[in-house]
């Protein structure tokens, strides 16, 4: 339900914040046939309910400099993503996706199994690394290969690693896909389970990345595709294993980025963050009765599918309003606490433990 109210709303917002749109119809009021002109304002008048034709032009005007400051953002954004630069300079690098070989760590169902089967649609070789066992119909599709494979240690990822640059290659795209979560009050949660989290969320993340990302540096040519969350930005109660881990992991993220433009200098080694919002899955049942997702795990992974195969990096959010809760990390303290007051008065309490893979 939540995705068919927020689709809507997005393309809405998208509509009316196009800067091209919204500067045509400017520039047809004022210069338009003046009887083509009039019966735009009296749909206006009457669909609308907005008599005066001065309100109308206002409204209009500042959709338009809001769109074109939005779109301005816009390009900033995606140019500080892709080492400033404002051109796709590395999309000629992955013309020929059946020359690539893509790595997803928890491939075998969720959202990760979705992107599997996008990779593989369009030519890529993939390589599931999973402690679960291989979908019969990944297993039947020969573009897909799997290794059981415990990403929490750095000796089985190094062996799975040796094993698939010898059998396939170098992989140019890896997805850091595996994670779980949990929902339980801090007292009482164990701490193995803490510990469970961090190897999962935040310390795969060094084991894999260390394997993969040479040959991308030697090539200067990769792409790393990181999967954080919202709760990143906005701590609530009984999720605060899930949360700091998934902090550490945007924390990660962009130290890894840096490294890669100022240390190693490889500029075709391409680094994105997906950060969805709470997301339907295969084990979202497990929480469905304390915290509604909003978003289908097939919208996640066509968007993580998309920057992929635009070949630049980015940050993909999930609706893509998400992105915005960043900013309340640069609020005044005062207003952050308050923001996490309102949102955790509506988080359900309980302390019963609930301990699930994401």
């Amino acid at each position: 339900m939540a995705t068919v109210i927020t689709a809507p709303l997005s393309g809405l917002q998208s509509l009316l914040l196009n800067p091209l749109l919204t500067g045509s119809c400017l520039g047809f009021i004022k210069y338009g046939q003046r009887e083509h002109v009039e019966r735009l304002f009296e749909l206006i008048t009457r669909y609308g309910g907005v008599t005066r034709r001065s309100t109308v032009k206002s409204a209009i005007g500042i959709l338009f400099l809001v769109g074109l400051a939005r779109s301005f953002h816009n390009a900033l954004s995606r140019a500080a993503y892709n080492n400033w630069s404002l051109l796709p300079t590395m999309k000629n690098k992955w013309g020929d996706w059946h020359k690539e070989i893509a790595v997803v760590t928890g491939g075998c169902g969720g959202i990760g199994r979705e992107i599997v089967l996008g990779l593989v649609a369009r030519g890529v070789t993939v390589v599931i690394l999973d402690e679960q066992d291989l979908p019969r119909d990944l297993a039947e599709n020969r573009k897909i290969k799997w290794w059981r494979c415990d990403v929490r240690n750095p000796e089985a990822v190094k062996g799975a690693a040796d094993e698939i640059r010898l059998s396939l290659g170098h992989p140019s795209i890896l997805i850091q896909n595996a994670g779980v979560a949990g929902y339980c009050s801090l007292l009482d949660t164990r701490p193995e389970f803490v510990r469970h989290v961090y190897e999962i969320n935040v310390l795969s993340l060094w084991n894999t990345t260390k394997e993969f990302l040479p040959a991308m540096l030697r090539n200067n040519k990769g792409h790393i595709v990181t999967r954080s969350s919202g709760a990143s930005y906005v701590a609530l109660p009984n999720l605060i294993p899930y949360a700091s881990s998934e902090a550490a992991t945007t924390a990660f993220i962009e130290g890894l980025r840096q490294e890669i433009k100022h240390i190693y200098k490889s500029p075709g080694v391409l680094v994105t963050e997906v950060t969805p919002d709470w997301t339907k899955s295969s084990t979202s049942h497990h929480y469905s009765h304390l915290i509604a997702p909003t978003v289908e795990s097939t919208d996640v992974s066509k968007a993580i599918l998309s920057q992929i195969f635009s070949g630049r990096a980015g940050h993909v959010t999930c609706p893509s309003w998400f992105g915005s809760l960043s900013i309340i990390r640069g609020l005044p303290i005062w207003l952050q606490e308050l923001t996490r007051d309102v949102m955790g008065r509506s988080v359900p309490l309980t302390t019963k433990r609930i301990e699930k893979p994401r």
